[in-house]
């Protein structure tokens, strides 16, 4: 006999019109289950389907006001992935077709003669279900690691620019070579810096708080662009990188920081790849373009850091994907970039290789492409 202490963790509404089968799952499963729910029609079903829903349903088929197929169309128009076990007799078999249409995931014949035949089935679609929320937990957790490694990466640079700064104003000080307007300007690239770091939290929060990303408003994305450019200056300068702009003047209505921040996630991409695979500082570049189509626009970022294995640009979206040869697999990571413009855009991005040309110079590297609404 199995073990069902997987069940307990569950709740499961429970839709029958004959009151001695109710009684008698309701005995079998109160102890075994985290909660039952019973209802005595299909009408009845649905009002507590939607008022609790439950991990599982079970339903009769033949019930007064609504049937259990009707009742299952109805629940799976709420949430196509609910699970639905049909209780059937063998009368009804030319039913069960219908029933495996709809997504039934399991039935049970009744008379029910056994408390494994209603134990079974509930008990494997648990399993699935615990295996499901263990995944799920698992990719939070890599979401959350990846997050903190990008704040650790932002962070690193300009926490560089405080110390170097303030060494060097305490050396100054202690050789007695500082004067007033030396000292202003460092202590000015200091709280400049500070208040850098504190804009870097303060778009991190901003970028996975559901309640502020539905917030939208009408910007051009040449601004939006400027923007991030600042936070790269000194850096695309000092690694000899070039930014070429293509963008049309249309106006998008979304949110602007977090359109940002994606673009900001993307060219630190961009950048490191250049940094690390493109020793010629003189093919140093980074393409960006935009085009309307199908009242969206494409934005389109190149980069001339030679690309991407071919046999690695499908997995680049996975969630455990950790190849350091991936744009060193700092920044945001693209399945975090991916999986932000997928809740909050609801549109998609693309990756691929491929060829542009610069000022009579031909060059190659990855393409990442963002549909925006």
């Amino acid at each position: 006999m199995r073990n069902y202490e997987n069940i307990k963790n569950y709740t499961i509404l429970y839709v029958e019109d004959e009151k001695q089968s109710v009684e008698l799952v309701q005995h079998i499963l109160q102890n075994k289950v985290k909660d039952i729910i019973v209802a005595y029609d299909g009408v009845d079903g649905l009002e507590k389907y939607k008022k609790h829903l439950p991990d599982i349903v079970i339903t009769d088929i033949q019930m007064p006001n609504m049937n259990g197929i009707v009742l299952s169309k109805e629940i799976k128009k709420i949430n196509p992935k609910q699970n639905i076990i049909l209780v059937t007799a063998f009368n009804e078999n030319h039913l069960l077709l219908e029933a495996i249409n709809l997504g039934i995931n399991k039935y049970i014949i009744k008379p029910i003669i056994s408390i494994e035949n209603l134990l079974q089935p509930i008990d494997d679609i648990c399993k699935i279900l615990s295996f499901d929320k263990n995944i799920k937990n698992e990719t939070r957790v890599q979401a959350m690691e990846e997050i903190l490694k990008t704040i650790a990466h932002h962070w690193r640079q300009p926490l560089n620019i405080i110390s170097i700064t303030s060494s060097t104003v305490k050396l100054e000080m202690e050789l007695g070579v500082f004067d007033a307007k030396s000292l202003s300007q460092k202590l000015e690239t200091i709280n400049q810096t500070t208040q850098e770091l504190s804009e870097m939290i303060d778009n991190f929060i901003n970028m996975f708080d559901y309640n502020k990303t539905e917030e939208k408003n009408s910007f051009l994305l040449l601004d939006a662009l400027e923007t991030i450019l600042k936070k790269f200056e000194k850096r695309i300068k000092a690694s000899h990188i070039k930014i070429v702009t293509h963008l049309n003047k249309n106006l998008i209505k979304q949110n602007q920081t977090l359109v940002e921040q994606i673009i900001l996630n993307i060219l630190e991409n961009s950048i490191e790849a250049i940094e690390e695979n493109n020793s010629n500082t003189k093919e140093r570049y980074i393409l960006i373009t935009s085009k309307i189509k199908n009242n969206s626009t494409i934005l389109s970022i190149q980069d001339s850091g030679g690309g991407i294995e071919q046999h690695l640009l499908t997995k680049v979206f996975e969630p455990y994907f950790s190849n350091k040869k991936i744009h060193s697999g700092s920044g945001m990571g693209l399945y975090i970039v991916n999986k932000i413009v997928e809740n909050h855009l609801n549109t998609s991005i693309e990756l691929n290789n491929n060829s542009f040309e610069i000022e009579d110079k031909l060059l190659y590297g990855a393409n990442v492409s963002i549909v925006i609404p």
